[in-house]
């Protein structure tokens, strides 16, 4: 482990042993818990599609509600303390971010700005393996028997999340191999103009 390292996780300690003393706690605290459905006496019912959806792409659902516009706008200005940042990382936040997706990609800029200013949470990303995550779900939502794909605008934001991830060393020395695939991904994707090609 190297000092970086040791560095990031005291930090860590530090903010999760006063975390009752954070603004916003309660509200993150609430909004993970509303999305994952345990604010529900049962978790809502899927409907058939869901279920044949989730069996097709081996998605083990989180998420249960989507993220309303106020509810994100009010986690975004959470989120612009790096100590919530942390909070919410520690917590499953992005996993439970990244899991929303399927409901509206409505997060896709609250998680692209914020892994691109914080180095060291893209390490903590993907050990969650929630890199490999974003790459199922572009691949889901682009493999639809209509013919329907995601907009230009998110793909280009998911695309740009991978790459900036993939420039962290730390990151990069420990990409699987599903992850090392994405690299040529993204040079075949950035020579072909998606708007045409879709």
């Amino acid at each position: 482990m190297v000092n970086s390292d040791i560095e990031h996780f005291k930090k860590i300690d530090s903010i999760m042993a006063d975390a009752e003393k954070l603004a916003g706690k309660e509200f993150i605290d609430y909004i993970l818990e509303f999305l994952k459905g345990k604010k529900d006496e049962e978790l809502p019912e899927l409907t058939d599609e869901q279920v044949r959806y989730n069996r097709k792409i081996n998605r083990k659902q989180i998420v249960y509600h989507p993220l309303g516009a106020d509810e994100l706008k009010k986690l975004t200005k959470i989120l612009a303390d790096d100590n919530m940042i942390y909070y919410f990382s520690v917590n499953e936040g992005f996993k439970v971010l990244i899991d929303s997706l399927y409901f509206g990609t409505g997060a896709l800029d609250l998680i692209e700005t914020t892994l691109e200013k914080q180095k060291k949470l893209q390490e903590d990303i993907q050990r969650q393996h929630q890199y490999e995550a974003l790459i199922d779900f572009m691949t889901a939502q682009n493999q639809n028997a209509e013919g329907k794909t995601m907009s230009q605008a998110d793909m280009l934001k998911i695309l740009h999340i991978l790459e900036t991830g993939s420039l962290n060393e730390i990151v990069r020395s420990n990409l699987s191999d599903k992850k090392k695939i994405k690299d040529l991904f993204l040079v075949v994707i950035r020579s072909i103009d998606i708007a045409k090609n879709k």
